[in-house]
């Protein structure tokens, strides 16, 4: 299986193309990491194992979704999503980007 470059960043703000919600990305794996069994109750097989997938907070919500590249877009809107867990993990927010708590060196 081939690495993929993620489109997405790591406190970037998305659109889910499919079930029209907003969303920021908390992190990313290159390929499909869940179990089958997952990947047969919740994809419908819409979704290739060999793109990058991204752990995302929901806005108005309390939940984290696990979603393929390819139902996600750019959000257009440049607002902050509202999460229960977005001060835990990113330290602000500016020009439709979340900066994280923790850098990478």
């Amino acid at each position: 299986m081939s690495i993929q470059s993620a489109y997405f960043n790591i406190g970037q703000v998305i659109y889910h193309r499919h079930f029209e919600s907003r969303g920021v990305v908390v992190d990313v794996d290159n390929h499909f990491e869940g179990s089958d069994e997952w990947y047969a109750e919740n994809t419908q097989n819409f979704s290739p194992k060999n793109i990058p997938w991204y752990y995302v907070l929901i806005d108005n919500e309390e939940s984290i979704t696990y979603v393929a590249e390819n139902n996600l877009k750019a959000d257009q809107q440049g607002m902050p999503i509202s999460h229960p867990m977005i001060d835990k993990v990113f330290s602000g927010y500016s020009g439709g980007q979340y900066h994280s708590r923790w850098s990478v060196n």
